[in-house]
């Protein structure tokens, strides 16, 4: 169930765009205040509206994720610029967020086989 921000009273509603256009604050009690609205009546109303079925949390990382998702572009051109520059590590960051660089799954299997006097080291790996 996807919840979404009219679903929510107007503190609620209010509350959510603050923190989705801020990030300065270390919890819940202090976006409240922050945003003008009393910490205590949040609380009981997010909690009536979860027993409805609609979670404040949920909408709140919906959002989250959507801001974050906006700032992508502008952190994937830092990291190219730092990759053409050289940068190796950010080459590399580069290449997997573009789904160049796939992880590869391997197994090793090592064992020593011991015949006629000659001893032979194999290391075996499927890709």
């Amino acid at each position: 169930m996807t919840t979404e921000l009219k679903e929510f009273p107007p503190k609620l509603q209010k509350l959510a765009r603050f923190i989705e256009e801020n990030h300065s604050f270390k919890s819940l009690k202090e976006a409240c205040e922050l945003a003008g609205v009393n910490y205590d009546s949040v609380r009981v109303t997010i909690a009536r509206y979860k027993k409805k079925g609609n979670d404040f949390y949920d909408l709140l990382y919906s959002l989250l994720d959507k801001r974050n998702r906006k700032r992508l572009i502008y952190i994937d051109d830092i990291v190219g610029d730092k990759a053409l520059a050289g940068d190796m590590r950010a080459a590399e960051l580069f290449y997997k967020r573009a789904g160049e660089i796939k992880p590869i799954n391997k197994t090793e299997i090592n064992f020593n086989q011991t015949s006629f006097k000659c001893q032979f080291d194999y290391t075996i790996v499927f890709i």
